[in-house]
């Protein structure tokens, strides 16, 4: 049996009301997990993965801060950034070549360009969705996207 499978197993079994018991969940995948040697080894890879890319982020952070020095401050400007996406090349901004801060400006124009377009979807779906909401305030936003759809479904 896969991985996959032994967490959706693990997961289906442990809802309830919508909530998964984590730990219920754990302690039901955890004997399958320990009895396949490759799977283990795919668990630590992931984790080991998952634990340097934090690490490296916290380095990341710590020389963002170090390369406080001052010379960003006319404009209010960070003191470095990160160029190219999170697993980029850190960069004092008072070092950074006119093609570079170019770059930063475009990064930042899709990023926020990005946001707004699900900041839009987020917004029309709560507007699609108010008066069920309204008649339902208690509900999760999957009770009322259910709704909403056999509503639709309906008309």
């Amino acid at each position: 049996m896969s991985l996959a499978q032994i967490i959706a197993d693990a997961a289906n079994h442990n809802v309830k009301e919508g909530i998964c018991d984590r730990e219920a969940a754990i302690a039901e995948a955890l004997p399958k997990v320990l009895a396949d040697p490759l799977i283990i080894d795919s668990i630590v890879r992931a984790d080991l993965s998952k634990r340097l890319k934090q690490h490296l982020v916290k380095v990341r952070d710590a020389a963002i801060r170090d390369f406080d020095d001052g010379q960003g401050q006319l404009f209010g400007l960070r003191p470095a950034h990160v160029l190219a996406g999170d697993e980029g090349i850190i960069k004092s901004t008072a070092a950074m070549s006119r093609i570079e801060f170019a770059g930063l400006i475009k990064m930042r124009e899709q990023q926020i360009t990005d946001d707004l377009a699900y900041l839009a979807r987020l917004k029309f779906a709560q507007d699609e969705t108010t008066l069920i909401w309204d008649k339902h305030p208690g509900w999760s936003w999957g009770q009322v996207q259910s709704a909403y759809a056999r509503m639709k479904k309906a008309a």
